[in-house]
């Protein structure tokens, strides 16, 4: 994507979805399993994305709708951006995306449990 954080620069997003509730989760907390999802996103990927000359942004969240830090600013940017672009006001910009990103993970942990 271009323009998102700095305009005409490229930005990179990887999405990461996380069960918290897996075993191997169950001893930390919410927060910090997205922080730590975060970081190990980020030494994979920004490498890659520095070369390139592009920011790198994990997107981390957990099927119950808990999202990481990284994804709360972007999803702010986008409403700002989106709210500018149709003329509205941002919370109302901020819920529509925040409402359809629930239903996508609805959807995507429903197909997991079929």
């Amino acid at each position: 994507a271009r323009g998102v954080w700095q305009p005409q620069a490229t930005a990179v997003f990887d999405i990461r979805v996380i069960d918290s509730d897996a075993l191997s989760y169950l001893s930390k907390s919410v927060k910090n399993v997205l922080r730590i999802a975060e970081k190990e996103k980020k030494l994979k990927y920004i490498g890659a994305c520095e070369s390139r000359h592009a920011s790198f942004t994990p997107l981390c969240t957990t099927i119950d709708g808990c999202i990481g830090t990284e994804m709360q600013q972007f999803l702010k940017k986008l409403a700002d951006k989106l709210s500018l672009k149709w003329s509205r006001n941002y919370s109302i910009t901020l819920h529509w995306i925040r409402t359809n990103l629930s239903f996508a993970l609805v959807r995507a942990t429903n197909l997991c449990i079929r």
